[in-house]
C-alpha cells in the first residue's frame, strides 16, 4: 500500500526515518533479541522505538535504556535461574492449593490471599531495575512501550510514558478498517484520565488501555508476568499478566509510539514442540505459543497490507529447531537479522 494512500503514512517524521523493533513473547527464547539487537547496532542501525511483549519487554526495556549490548551478550552466557525467578514460599504454595480446593467444592470460605502463581517477580524487577537505571519511561534515552494483559477486562494493556498516550491511542484508532465500537461511541479513542486511554478492538487487534507513570520494572513484570507461574502484577482494580496473552508481536504499538519502519521479532512457533514438557514453566510457556500463534498470524497480514513494506518480520526458529542453550539462542537471532538487514535498510531508504 502506497503511504500516499495510508493514513499511517502521514505520520512519517521528516529527515531520517525513525527505526523502531517489536520484540515478541516466547521465554527463555528471548535471547534471541539479545543476539537480533545486537547485529542491528554492529550494522549500525539504532532503533529508537521499543515495544516488547513478555520476554520481548524484558530485552527492549534495557536495551531502550542504552545498556551496552556486548555487555548483555557477555552477560547471558552466565545468567542463572535465580538472577530472574525467585520462587515464592511453600506455605504460600500450600495456601493457593487449598484455597484451589475449597473453591472447587463450593466452600464459600477465604484463607489468607492466596498466591497467583509460583515465581514472585521480585528478582526480575530488580534485574530490569540494576540494568535499565531508571524506573520513569521518561528518562529511558528511546521510546518504550511495554505490553500486558488484564486478566479481568480481557484488555491489552500498554505501558509507556506519559506524552505518548495520547499519540497511541489516536494512532491506534486510525488504523484501517478499524470499526467504530458501541460501547465507545462514536470516538475509538477515549481518554480515561490524566495519562490514560483505551481503544476500542476491531478486527485483528484486541481493546487495548494505554496507560502512564507505572515504574518500569513493574510494567516489565507485569508484561512476563505467565500466568500461574509467576504471581499477577495488581495496579489498582487492575490484575496484569503476561502480555502474550493478547500480543505476542506488539509491532502495531511500535508504528504507533512513533517508529516509520519496524522490525518484528518473531520468536514463534515453538523451536521444542516436538519435545516432552518436563516443567511447569514449559507449560505456561506452550500455553502462551498455543494462545499467541493465531492471532500473531492474523495480525502480521493485517499489518503488512496497512504499512507494507515498512514492516520486516525476523523469525530466527524454525520448526522444529530443538532446543538450544542460551548462546546458541542468541546466535539464532543474529543470524536471522544478518539476513534480514538488506530489508531494513531498503526499506530505511525508500522512505
Amino acid at each position: 500500500m502506497s503511504r500516499w494512500n495510508n493514513p499511517w503514512g502521514a505520520w512519517q517524521q521528516p529527515g531520517r526515518p525513525r527505526l523502531g523493533v517489536a520484540l515478541g513473547a516466547g521465554g527463555v527464547r528471548g535471547a534471541a533479541h539479545v543476539g537480533a539487537l545486537r547485529e542491528l547496532a554492529a550494522a549500525g542501525l539504532r532503533p529508537s522505538v521499543y515495544a516488547g511483549s513478555s520476554a520481548g519487554a524484558l530485552v527492549g526495556s534495557i536495551a531502550a535504556s542504552g545498556y551496552d549490548l556486548e555487555r548483555l551478550w557477555q552477560e547471558m552466557t552466565e545468567l542463572k535461574a535465580s538472577s530472574l525467578y525467585d520462587m515464592d514460599s511453600f506455605p504460600a504454595l500450600i495456601r493457593g492449593l487449598a484455597q484451589a480446593a475449597l473453591d472447587a467444592a463450593g466452600k464459600d470460605l477465604r484463607l489468607r490471599r492466596a498466591p497467583g502463581g509460583i515465581f514472585r517477580g521480585d528478582a526480575l524487577g530488580r534485574f530490569v531495575r540494576d540494568h535499565a537505571g531508571t524506573e520513569a519511561f521518561s528518562e529511558l534515552p528511546d521510546l518504550l512501550v511495554v505490553v500486558a494483559t488484564d486478566v479481568q477486562t480481557g484488555e491489552r494493556v500498554a505501558i509507556t510514558r506519559h506524552d505518548l498516550v495520547p499519540q497511541i491511542a489516536a494512532r491506534l484508532a486510525s488504523w484501517p478498517g478499524r470499526r467504530r465500537s458501541a460501547r465507545y461511541g462514536e470516538t475509538e479513542a477515549v481518554t480515561m484520565g490524566e495519562g490514560q486511554a483505551r481503544v476500542a478492538a476491531q478486527e485483528a487487534l484486541p481493546a487495548t488501555v494505554v496507560l502512564s507513570d507505572i515504574p518500569v520494572s513493574v510494567a516489565v513484570r507485569a508484561s512476563a508476568a505467565i500466568p500461574v507461574v509467576f504471581q499477577p502484577v495488581r495496579l489498582g482494580d487492575r490484575v496484569l499478566v503476561d502480555g502474550g496473552v493478547t500480543s505476542y508481536l506488539p509491532a502495531d504499538l511500535a508504528f504507533a509510539a512513533g517508529a516509520n519502519v519496524v522490525v518484528a521479532i518473531d520468536l514463534g512457533p515453538d523451536a521444542t514442540v516436538e519435545e516432552p514438557v518436563d516443567s511447569l514453566l514449559e507449560v505456561g510457556m506452550r500455553a502462551l505459543d498455543i494462545m499467541g500463534r493465531t492471532s500473531t498470524d492474523l495480525q502480521l497480514s493485517f499489518w503488512s497490507q496497512a504499512v507494507g513494506s515498512r514492516l520486516i518480520v525476523v523469525r530466527p526458529f524454525p520448526q522444529g529447531a530443538g532446543r538450544m542453550d542460551l548462546v546458541e539462542t542468541g546466535e539464532a537471532g543474529a543470524a536471522a537479522m544478518r539476513r534480514a538487514l538488506p530489508l531494513v535498510r531498503r526499506s530505511l531508504q525508500v522512505l
